[in-house]
């Protein structure tokens, strides 16, 4: 979405360019953006204030292996996600937390991303959950995925919480099935934010439900349930995650078992994937904060 707005230009006339500056993350430009990335916990520093793009992106959920039937355990949910375009940021630091991709395999939840700022005098806190569990099948093992995760009410008066996607079930081929894991919508207050911009609370995908006759766990459900996903009895695919301005995905689903791939659909928060050995095919991402604006 285009800045088009003279307030940004006036709040950063003290900055290089004219406009805020960002530091402590990793800097790229592309398109007459500079981007700032932040993929660790740690302080997140806004030197000049101002009118800015951002997303934040919960950690994805593992997968949980049974030895000797791991292509029949689910793919792990995608990071919850809040993103903005043209929200004013005021100058000063800010704590960071970025959530931790579950370890896989084993039955471990992405971690909540979280930071606290503030944008025209007012603070507001934003949270993306961890992604949920893409639980275990195998020989007399049907798991349920795990539920996506959502971080507690903050302090503040103006926030948004947002649940990870929900983890994919696992299945006992030719016996029995097993339900995705819960996503789940936002948990809001005090909005539209004082510091304006367009807010983006999404609803997270509910994990893939296995079908007993398939010899695969069901996919993992992803940060955007308006995308593609894993509907329906028996699904392996991710869910696609969310489509942000800068034309990747976030917060993606991982594969079942039966439908692996070598490439995770998003690049940050994305859920680890099941496969037919030990190690999946790719683990399960951490969660980031990126913030752009005009170079």
């Amino acid at each position: 979405m285009p800045f088009g707005s003279s307030k940004a230009a006036m709040m950063g006339s003290a900055g290089a360019g004219g406009g805020p500056k960002f530091s402590g993350g990793t800097e790229t430009s592309s398109g007459g953006y500079t981007y700032v990335t932040y993929t660790s916990s740690g302080t997140v520093t806004c030197d000049v204030g101002g009118e800015v793009d951002l997303i934040l992106v919960g950690g994805g959920g593992s997968t949980s292996t049974n030895s000797g039937y791991q292509q029949s355990s689910g793919g792990g949910g995608g990071g919850g996600v809040v993103a903005a375009t043209g929200t004013t940021i005021d100058a000063g630091s800010y704590a960071l937390t970025i959530g931790s991709g579950g370890a896989s395999p084993g039955q471990n939840a992405g971690g909540n991303s979280s930071i606290t700022m503030t944008g025209n005098g007012v603070n507001f806190a934003i949270s993306g959950g961890g992604g949920g569990i893409g639980e275990q099948g195998g020989w007399g093992v049907y798991n349920q995925g795990g539920a996506g995760q959502i971080l507690g009410m903050a302090p503040t008066s103006e926030r948004i919480n947002v649940y990870g996607g929900g983890g994919g079930g696992g299945v006992w081929y030719n016996y029995a099935a097993a339900g995705g894991g819960s996503g789940g919508g936002p948990s809001t207050d005090g909005t539209p934010f004082t510091a304006g911009g367009t807010w983006t609370t999404l609803t997270s995908q509910t994990g893939g439900t296995t079908a007993y006759n398939v010899m695969s766990g069901a996919g993992g459900g992803g940060a955007d349930n308006t995308q593609s996903g894993p509907s329906g009895s028996g699904n392996q695919n991710a869910g696609l995650g969310y489509l942000w301005v800068d034309g990747e995905r976030y917060g993606g689903g991982g594969y079942g078992g039966g439908s692996a791939t070598a490439t995770p659909v998003s690049i940050y928060g994305n859920g680890a994937q099941s496969q037919s050995y030990s190690t999946p095919t790719y683990p399960a991402q951490n969660g980031v904060f990126i913030v752009r604006y005009p170079s």
